[in-house]
C-alpha cells in the first residue's frame, strides 16, 4: 500500500510546530533563573541591567539571523546533524567533527542535567523563595524539605535523575511524546510571563518606579524581610559578566536542526522558525526584565510578594498565594518542556554520530539501532549524561549548592556561542568563495559581522579576563562568579572555585573529541574517516563516509 503525499506531510512538523519546539526550549525559563545574577552583577543598577540585556539580545538576535542563511546549506552528510553539519560545511571537516562530538557529549548533556536539576529544585523548593521558611503549609507540600536540610541537595538530585530517566525513555518509546510536551509547555509558560510583566510594570510604576528611581525592593515596599538590596553605581564589568547568563536564556535556538528531516519544507520553515522564535523570545524577556526593574527586584517571587502581600502597598494574601502557585507550577511545566527538548534533540544528535560512524562505540550502537530506532544514540547519550551528572554531583553534594550545575550549563552555552561565531565567520567567507551552495539571505554580511564580533567578545572576556586575570588578582573574591541561580542553600563559589569549574569544563570540551578519536584509532585499524588530527581529503563523500 502506497503512502499518499498528504499522509507523509501530516507526520512532519510544520512552521507552528517548529516555532513551538524552539520557544519551548528558549523562552521563559532562563529569564526567571538568571535575572537574579544579572541584577547582582550590576549592583541592582537599572541602566546596567538594561544594557546587559540589550547587548546580549543584539548578540543573540544577530547570531540567529545569520543562521537563517547557514541552515540552508546543501550537501549535509546527515540531515539531522544540525549545527555539526552546518559547521562542517562552513568551516571544515575537522571543526565540524569536533562540534558533532562536543554537542552530544558535552553541550546537550550539560544543559540537560542542569535543567533537570532546576526542575527538581523548582518542584521542591520554589515556595521557599517566595514565602520563606516560616510557612509550614508550603513546607509540607514541598516534601518537608527545609532550606537548611543537609539532605536537600541529595533529594533534589534524586528527583533530577528520575526526570531524566522519564523523559529519555518516553521520547525513545514514542515519537509523538516530544511534540505534545513541547506544544503544551509553550502555551503554559506564557501565563507566568504575562503575569510578571503586567504586575511588575503596572504595580511597580504605582509604587515608585523601582530601580529606575534607585529604589530596590526593600525601599519601595518598606518590607526588609523580603530582601535587602542597594542600588550601586554602573559598572562596565558587571554588564560584561552578565552576558553569558543572558545568552543562556536565548540559547538552543538551533535545536530544530537536529529534527530538520522531520520538518515540513525545511529550507523555508527552519530559518523562518528560528527568526520568529528569537524575536518573540527577545520581546517577552525584555518586558519581563523591565517589569522586574520597575518593581525593584530580579526575583519574580519577591516581585509577587512585594506587589500583593505587603503592608507597603497591598495586603492580598490570597491573591499572592494564587499567583505563587500559578508561577510555581508554570515554571515547573516550562522547565519540563526544556528537558523534553534536550532529551529529543540530544538523542537524535547522538544517533547522527552513530550513523556517521564518528563516536567511539558506533559499531555496537548501530546494532542496537537496527533493532530499535535511535536506541544506539540513546544509550551513548545516556552514558554521557550520567558522566556529567555525577562529575558535577560530587562537588555539589560536598558544598550543598547548585551553583556548579548552573555554572556548568552557562559555560556550555558560552563555548557554543564561540562555535556559533566561528560558523558564521565561515558563512561570511563562503559568501566570498561560494564553495557551498546556500539560499542567500539579505543583510547576511552586516548581520554576520556583528554576530561574530559579539560571540567572540563574550567568549574572550571570560577566557582572558573573568576566569584568568580577575581570578589572579582576587582569588578569594566573588566578582568572577556570575553563575547566578542557587535555590539550594549552601556555599557560594569564590573566584578560584569558579575558575576551576570553567577550566575543567574547557579542558573536557576541547580534549574529549581527541580522546574519542584516539580510542577509535586504537580499536579500529580499518577506520576510513580522517581523525581530528588528520587532514580531510576533498574526495571524502557522503557515501564513502558511511561505508
Amino acid at each position: 500500500m502506497k503512502t499518499s503525499v498528504s499522509q507523509k506531510t501530516a507526520s512532519k512538523i510544520g512552521l507552528i510546530g517548529s516555532i513551538s519546539l524552539i520557544i519551548a526550549t528558549v523562552l521563559g525559563v532562563g529569564v526567571f533563573f538568571k535575572n537574579g545574577s544579572v541584577f547582582a552583577n550590576n549592583n541592582n543598577n537599572a541602566i546596567g541591567v538594561l544594557l546587559s540585556w540589550i547587548l546580549a539580545i543584539v548578540i543573540a538576535l544577530f547570531t540567529a539571523f545569520s543562521f537563517a542563511e547557514i541552515v540552508t546549506v546543501k550537501g549535509l552528510r546527515n540531515p539531522n546533524a544540525g549545527l555539526a553539519g552546518w559547521s562542517e560545511k562552513m568551516v571544515g571537516y575537522n571543526f565540524g567533527r569536533h562540534v558533532s562530538l562536543t554537542q552530544s557529549t558535552f553541550y546537550y548533556p550539560a544543559k540537560f542535567v542542569a535543567m533537570a536539576t532546576f526542575a527538581a529544585v523548582a518542584i521542591f523548593q520554589v515556595y521557599f523563595t517566595a514565602i520563606g521558611t516560616d510557612s509550614s503549609y508550603f513546607k509540607f507540600h514541598a516534601g518537608m524539605l527545609g532550606v537548611d536540610d543537609k539532605y536537600t541537595t541529595l533529594i533534589v538530585m534524586g528527583v533530577a535523575i528520575a526526570l531524566i530517566a522519564i523523559f529519555m525513555t518516553a521520547n525513545l518509546l514514542s515519537s509523538k511524546f516530544g511534540g505534545v510536551v513541547s506544544k503544551g509547555a509553550t502555551f503554559v509558560k506564557f501565563v507566568p510571563i504575562l503575569m510578571i510583566i503586567l504586575i511588575g510594570i503596572i504595580v511597580g510604576a504605582l509604587v515608585g518606579g523601582g530601580l529606575w528611581n534607585d529604589k530596590p525592593l526593600d525601599q519601595v515596599t518598606r518590607v526588609t524581610s523580603v530582601v535587602n538590596a542597594e542600588v550601586g553605581p554602573l559598572e562596565v564589568g558587571g554588564i560584561f559578566r552578565s552576558i553569558p547568563a543572558i545568552l543562556f536564556a536565548f540559547d538552543s535556538f538551533l535545536v530544530i536542526g537536529n529534527v530538520q528531516k522531520n520538518v515540513e519544507n525545511p529550507e523555508k520553515n527552519v530559518p523562518l522558525s528560528i527568526i520568529i522564535s528569537m524575536i518573540i523570545a527577545a520581546i517577552f524577556q525584555m518586558l519581563i526584565t523591565i517589569g522586574c526593574i520597575t518593581m525593584g527586584t530580579g526575583n519574580p517571587f519577591y516581585l509577587l510578594k512585594a506587589a500583593l502581600d505587603t503592608d507597603g502597598y497591598a495586603h492580598c494574601h490570597w491573591a499572592y498565594v494564587l499567583c505563587v502557585v500559578i508561577l510555581s507550577v508554570s515554571i515547573v511545566i516550562a522547565t519540563l518542556g526544556v528537558i523534553n527538548s534536550y532529551s529529543m534533540a540530544g538523542t537524535r544528535a547522538t544517533q547522527a554520530l552513530v550513523d556517521d560512524k564518528v563516536v567511539f562505540g558506533h559499531k555496537w550502537a548501530s546494532k542496537l539501532s537496527a533493532k530499535t530506532p535511535n536506541l544506539g544514540g540513546f544509550v551513548i547519550y545516556t552514558i554521557f549524561i550520567c558522566l556529567i551528572f555525577f562529575a558535577v554531583a560530587i562537588p555539589s553534594c560536598i558544598l550543598n549548592t547548585s551553583h556548579i550545575y548552573d555554572g556548568f550549563s552557562t559555560l556550555a552555552v558560552l563555548f557554543y556561542f564561540a562555535i556559533y561565531g566561528t560558523t558564521v565567520l565561515g558563512g561570511l567567507i563562503n559568501r566570498k568563495t561560494a564553495k557551498n551552495s546556500v539560499h542567500k539571505v539579505g543583510y547576511f554580511i552586516p548581520f554576520g559581522i556583528i554576530a561574530v564580533i559579539g560571540c567572540y567578545f563574550a567568549f574572550g572576556y571570560c577566557v582572558f579576563y573573568q576566569f584568568s586575570t580577575q581570578v589572579a588578582m582576587n582569588p578569594a573574591g566573588t566578582d568572577a562568579n556570575s553563575f547566578g541561580f542557587a535555590m539550594v542553600t549552601g556555599a557560594s563559589l569564590v573566584n578560584w572555585q569558579a575558575a576551576c569549574v570553567f577550566w575543567s569544563a574547557a579542558i573536557f570540551f576541547l580534549g574529549y573529541p581527541f580522546v574519542n578519536d584516539l580510542l577509535i584509532k586504537l580499536t579500529d585499524k580499518n577506520y576510513a574517516q580522517p581523525l581530528l588530527w588528520q587532514k580531510a581529503k576533498r574526495s571524502v563523500s557522503i557515501k564513502s563516509a558511511r561505508k
